[in-house]
């Protein structure tokens, strides 16, 4: 009997190794190529020919541009914030029933 279990055991280890290394073998890793790396360019730039005008101020920069929003009601002029008006959920100090949005 003793023979007889040996050759079991035997057989049986037997294909189990042969099935671990078919395994170990079909499931193995294929190495990847990196992709081909692209060379810099390392010639000189070529600048565009351009004219360039040179001035002693900017374009349009006169009174008839708009200006003086300071003084119309700006943030910091007379129309600007008034004290005790919250207009947006200010900290600042407000009266009651003045408050415009915000927490109430």
């Amino acid at each position: 009997m003793k023979n007889q279990n040996d050759l079991i055991i035997s057989i049986v280890c037997g294909v189990l190794a042969i099935g671990g290394i078919t395994t170990l073998y079909f499931t193995k890793r294929v190495p990847e190529t990196p992709a081909a790396v692209t060379k810099a360019n390392v010639t000189a730039p070529v600048l565009p020919a351009g004219s360039t005008k040179m001035t002693n101020g900017l374009a349009g920069g006169g009174t008839a541009a708009g200006g003086f929003a300071g003084l119309a009601g700006g943030p910091g002029g007379p129309g600007g914030a008034r004290p005790g008006v919250s207009v947006g959920g200010g900290s600042g100090a407000t009266r009651p029933g003045v408050s415009v949005g915000g927490s109430k």
